[in-house]
């Protein structure tokens, strides 16, 4: 049989033991012990001793200061002795006997495994007291020391400094653990790293099962969907540098098992376990393992022999991504039975108006004014304050605005339009204009003899659009420059658009706006569902929306009335009506009479169109 773990479970030893080497020689035993890659040259005998490693069998060696070796040794008697030694990197185990165990009696059997019980227990007392012992230099060590600012061995993995420290020239990886208690973090140990890219754990210290977090806390783990699970330091930074997803650091494939199966008391989102890539197998082989015994785990190896930080220095971020997110449906990790307690308020852009993290449809009439509404939006959007329609900007951050129709020239002159005293360059939030007239266009839906598709484009849009870390909102104005594919008349193109829009919605964490255009029908509607009938193309454009918006004329004779109780000339123009007809979640549905004054369409208080509909 397979002996336990000597660490944290003990020796456990029945009566059906047999030693897989029986021999009569202590030096047999020694042998055996080298071969195995100890570096022992004579037995200790009692408590459990620590011994280097040298590379057996497509293992590393030990470097300088560490002492991954182990062994208890015991003398039963004159004639008898047992020995149980490991390796505590592989978790490997041995047991050796210096005689024949079928030839013990059952009294000598009873002493033997009754000697073994007594080596466990005194060995299990001296481990603990030296891991608290450890655990508490750790400590102070630790926290005396100084905030990385620099260091050789950050600059040649080409990655940053996240929670760590520095001392005497050499980085300080904290390892922790949930304290069984509190299940709050309990630092235990440290790795050093060594300029030169050594390294060692703290002798005597908790390995096995301590972790390092990165990119996120404890507080806010249940809102985490993904954790990615590395070896190392270096390719943990590498891994959340590419992919913006927390990072777990187990130290070894060996560790990992032990290391997930305490974290998941905590977590119970999914674990992309991304071991290193081991030309002897053994991060391939873990990870098999740790997916068969921890639910919702899977396995991303790298492509390549070595680790993440290894492909990342080779080939790029993207190629990282890449590896990490091709995976398959994964519809196991979708349950309903995840989805507890009660769910989160939902949040808006504009209050009632424009819901975050959706896709929606704002639809007008050619040239009555929705691209310069939008643009205002956007502005007011990065300002995080003011109102628009007259309903509060309730989240702010950055804009991105593709337009298809308007040069960068005409952009700036609507900007000063809008923001004469550039108060915009005051902003916490800025505004991202991409005007296809002056750059290149973007196709992001095409048919042809391909098929209908996402193009190759609009799959390199989303990953840009991904990297933006304080998105809010996105607008495509209008739909038509962006899409190759027939909207007049294809649902499948409307769903496909739609598709795509509602993931870069949630991608992004930003509300997205297509902007679109209306038929001339629109101009005898007189309620919301004429309206929505009257946005042109396919019903599936607004079908697959999560909201809709409309920006029309409204009747001469009430545009007439209105521009006179205004002072001004009268011109169709200056007056619009705007309304939600279409909203998958609390909207304000009251119909809006605008009136452009100077230069943007803005709702006035007599709002004359809310009783006509």
């Amino acid at each position: 049989m397979k002996l336990n773990q000597y660490f944290d479970g003990g020796i456990k030893l029945d009566n059906s033991i047999k030693f897989a080497q029986d021999s009569n020689s202590v030096d047999d035993l020694l042998n055996e012990m080298r071969n195995f890659g100890l570096r022992v040259d004579f037995l200790k005998e009692g408590s459990l001793q620590r011994v280097g490693v040298n590379a057996i069998g497509g293992q590393r060696p030990d470097k300088s200061g560490e002492t991954s070796g182990w062994y208890i040794y015991h003398q039963i008697n004159p004639e008898y002795a047992c020995c149980v030694y490991g390796n505590w990197r592989t978790g490997e185990e041995k047991k050796f006997f210096t005689g024949s165990t079928t030839s013990l009696s059952k009294q000598e059997q009873k002493q033997l495994f009754a000697k073994l019980e007594e080596v466990k227990a005194r060995a299990a007392e001296d481990k603990a007291r030296k891991q608290e012992e450890t655990a508490e230099y750790v400590k102070d060590k630790f926290n005396k020391a100084d905030k990385v600012t620099a260091h050789p061995y950050l600059k040649a993995k080409q990655i940053g400094s996240y929670g760590i420290k520095e001392a005497n020239g050499n980085l300080l990886i904290p390892m922790y653990r949930l304290h069984p208690e509190t299940k709050e973090l309990d630092l235990r140990s440290v790795q050093y790293i060594m300029p030169d890219g050594q390294k060692r754990f703290a002798s005597a210290g908790e390995t096995k099962g301590s972790f390092f977090l990165i990119g996120t806390d404890l507080a806010s783990i249940s809102q985490v969907e993904k954790i990615a699970v590395v070896e190392g330091y270096a390719t943990a930074c590498s891994v959340y540098e590419s992919c913006n997803i927390p990072v777990l650091v187990v130290f070894s494939a060996n560790f990992c098992l032990e290391a997930l199966t305490r974290f998941r008391k905590i977590y119970n989102g999914q674990f992309i376990l991304a071991l290193d890539n081991d030309e002897s197998g053994v991060g391939q082989d873990r990870a098999k393992e740790v997916q068969s015994a921890i639910f919702n785990c899977v396995t991303r190896i790298p492509s390549k022999i070595g680790d993440y930080n290894d492909v990342f220095l080779e080939f790029g971020a993207e190629r990282v991504r890449n590896e990490l997110y091709q995976t398959g449906f994964q519809i196991r990790g979708f349950s309903i039975r995840d989805l507890q307690g009660k769910p989160l308020e939902r949040e808006y852009v504009v209050n009632d108006l424009i819901p975050k993290e959706v896709a929606g449809v704002f639809a007008g009439l050619g040239g009555i004014g929705k691209s310069g509404l939008l643009l205002d939006l956007a502005l007011k959007v990065s300002s995080g304050q003011g109102r628009w329609l007259n309903q509060p900007i309730m989240s702010g951050g950055d804009v991105v605005f593709l337009t298809g129709e308007d040069s960068q020239d005409e952009i700036h002159h609507r900007l000063h339009s809008l923001d004469p005293n550039e108060k915009r360059f005051g902003y916490p939030n800025n505004v991202y204009v991409y005007c296809v007239p002056d750059a290149s266009p973007i196709n992001i839906i095409a048919e042809d003899n391909q098929g209908l598709r996402i193009t190759d484009a609009g799959w390199s849009l989303q990953e840009e659009l991904m990297s933006f870390h304080s998105l809010s909102l996105l607008i495509i104005d209008p739909l038509s420059s962006f899409c190759s594919a027939s909207v007049s008349s294809s649902n499948e193109v409307g769903q496909l658009w739609g598709t795509y829009v509602a993931g870069l919605a949630k991608k992004t964490n930003s509300a997205v706006i297509t902007s679109h255009h209306m038929s001339k029908s629109a101009f005898s509607a007189t309620d919301s569902f004429g309206f929505r009938a009257s946005i042109r193309g396919a019903s599936a454009i607004v079908d697959s929306a999560r909201w809709a918006a409309v920006l029309t004329h409204v009747k001469e004779d009430l545009a007439e009335e209105i521009c006179l109780e205004h002072d001004v000339e009268p011109d169709i123009n200056r007056v619009a009506q705007f309304a939600m007809v279409k909203s998958n979640s609390k909207a304000d549905f009251t119909p809006k009479t605008l009136f452009r004054k100077d230069v943007i369409l803005e709702p006035i208080e007599s709002n004359k169109i809310k009783d006509q509909w």
